[in-house]
């Protein structure tokens, strides 16, 4: 049996052929941090002379997508139970089966997968090609029901859970979810699904990790440390000049970008707001969409008498970057697990500093009184106090952004990123070649001909 090597393997070019696999399309409304990385990675990929292909779930209710380098196929990361059932294992079956036609089509030396937990589509992936796991969150390790799906918190509570992704989990999250039968039947079909994806993302040839915390994360779920590549996430402006003179907001902008749900702490954030002396002008900008967005628009409703806050819901990139450079700072109330948090390098490469609990990756470019205000987890008060200085303090908060800046283009640069992405591929199409050929001459040994 002969051994498919790469591209790069064989010499014929230094470019590979990338297969970008994501649970989300990207492009559309309500993308988030990781659909966001994805097409940098695209974009930063093609420049070098790489070839991707893109393929992703496609959203309930929109068409499959099958056109050359993209595709969008229905049901690929669909939930494990559904009310239609067998309708649903039908469509699960469609899309596994057209996922492996693309892959075999495509021949993509390396597929490089990001959010994806359905363990069959996994399992599919290893199978046919060298698989390169990106770790955007504790999801993996901590895999938690609709809604709270990636938080590391126990239950429905604020506590912060520390062990392992096991059959524990199941008293501890998944026993109580839902309202509903049907809702915690769907709930609890989460479980054995959850687990079967965590073995097969351990068992991909190379995992990829953005900050220490998720490195650490993985060590502890038992991954040796040679099979992980930690490398820092990186942020791009577009078409935003940065030499510009920044014109900052009268009064002060606040800003919180991200989902609204229980972990993104946004109801600490409004708490902590609430408490603010009433002589300091600001206003409160909370972008983003999540299953919380009622509660939260509830909460905002009755501050609004005193209080400026504006939802605006989902906001496209370059509107984003508009706004952090009209910030005088960023706010990331995260209670629960936060793997890195690219709203914050983001917002600090315009120059403007963030105040969040220290949570997760955070930690790993939020330093405080440098690039901002560093908060205990959960501390309203903190929180609250850091706002005020924030606010009350426009020499320091500028200082802070202009240290922000350098920070983010010193340690989070992209041609870094990049140049430690190829060599995670080209570490994993060489282990599938390596363990290949191992195969095969234990083979010839133990059944010489």
């Amino acid at each position: 049996m002969p051994i498919r090597k790469t591209r790069f393997e064989r010499g014929t070019r230094s470019s590979m052929k990338v297969m970008l696999v994501n649970e989300c399309p990207i492009r559309l409304s309500g993308s988030g941090g990781t659909e966001k990385h994805v097409q940098q990675l695209l974009e930063a990929l093609s420049q070098q002379g790489h070839e991707i292909v893109l393929l992703t779930s496609q959203l309930n209710g929109q068409p499959e997508v099958q056109t050359p380098g993209v595709y969008a196929i229905p049901h690929l990361n669909a939930p494990p139970l559904r009310k239609k059932i067998f309708h649903h294992l039908r469509e699960q079956s469609n899309a596994l089966r057209k996922t492996a036609e693309i892959v075999r089509r495509e021949s993509p030396d390396v597929i490089h997968i990001h959010n994806l937990m359905n363990p069959k589509a996994l399992k599919l992936f290893r199978s046919l090609r060298p698989t390169v796991k990106s770790i955007h969150d504790c999801r993996p390790f901590c895999t938690k029901p609709y809604p709270v799906v990636a938080s590391r918190l126990v239950g429905n509570s604020e506590v912060l859970c520390n062990r392992r992704f096991d059959l524990g989990c199941w008293s501890r999250c998944y026993l109580h979810a839902g309202e509903k039968l049907i809702d915690r039947l769907e709930a609890w079909s989460y479980f054995p699904s959850n687990l079967r994806a965590l073995r097969e993302i351990l068992a991909c040839d190379r995992l990829v990790v953005y900050s220490r915390y998720t490195q650490q994360l993985a060590i502890r779920q038992g991954v040796n440390e040679s099979r992980i590549d930690l490398l820092y996430l990186f942020t791009e402006t577009g078409d935003l000049d940065l030499k510009t003179p920044i014109q900052r907001e009268y009064p002060p902008l606040i800003v919180f970008a991200g989902r609204l749900s229980p972990e993104k702490g946004v109801r600490h954030l409004l708490e902590a707001v609430e408490s603010l002396p009433c002589d300091l002008p600001f206003r409160l900008v909370i972008a983003g969409d999540g299953p919380m967005k009622k509660d939260i628009e509830q909460r905002a409703g009755a501050l609004r008498s005193r209080i400026r806050i504006e939802l605006p819901g989902f906001l496209h990139h370059e509107t984003l970057l508009d706004l952090y450079r009209r910030a005088a700072f960023v706010v990331v109330p995260s209670i629960g697990s936060e793997g890195f948090s690219l709203v914050g390098i983001e917002a600090m490469n315009c120059s403007t500093p963030a105040v969040g609990f220290n949570v997760g990756g955070v930690g790993e470019w939020l330093v405080d009184r440098q690039t901002g205000l560093s908060v205990p987890r959960g501390d309203i008060q903190g929180l609250k106090d850091a706002l005020e200085f924030m606010l009350r303090h426009p020499t320091e908060r500028e200082l802070m952004g202009c240290k922000a800046q350098a920070f983010v283009q010193a340690k989070f640069r992209r041609d870094t990123h990049i140049d430690g992405l190829i060599e995670s591929y080209r570490q994993a199409t060489k282990a599938r070649t390596t363990a290949a050929s191992q195969h095969i001459h234990e083979n010839e040994r133990t059944n010489p001909v």
